[in-house]
């Protein structure tokens, strides 16, 4: 099963591509923080993080045919236990809003997450809402 993972942060995103437990790529994708600093709300950063991602992707030349799950940190989410959720309309929209009112990168897991897995026919999960009940 090949899952994409991906960990937005402050000026940069940790991605990895797991194919079951064999990790075939892990890598910290810089983003130029003047760039970052031009987007007025964190969910602005979406597309141009996006790019930035699959700039890195084709540069190592991964694979995504086949992609079972891309997953994403959570964050920007009302309150709900840690674990692992499915992401859904309601999920997704409450990320980009950033529902828990804490502007945070994190916010960009679920969405990134989803993207992709749309791109590639696979489900999108976030794992870990920081948010808890």
């Amino acid at each position: 099963m090949k899952v994409l993972a991906i960990n937005p942060g402050s000026t940069s995103t940790k991605i990895a591509l797991f194919d079951d437990e064999i990790c075939l790529l892990s890598r910290n994708v810089a983003h130029d923080a003047a760039r970052l600093a031009q987007f007025a709300r964190v969910s602005d950063q979406l597309s141009y993080r996006k790019q930035t991602i699959e700039e890195v992707l084709a540069e190592e030349g991964a694979d995504l045919d086949g992609l079972a799950a891309a997953v994403g940190r959570g964050g920007g989410l009302i309150a709900m236990e840690g674990g692992t959720y499915e992401i859904d309309a309601k999920l997704l929209e409450d990320a980009r809003m950033g529902a828990n009112g804490v502007a945070h990168p994190a916010q960009l897991g679920s969405q990134l997450a989803d993207e992709f897995a749309r791109v590639h026919g696979a489900r999108a999960f976030v794992v870990n809402p920081p948010a808890r009940c």
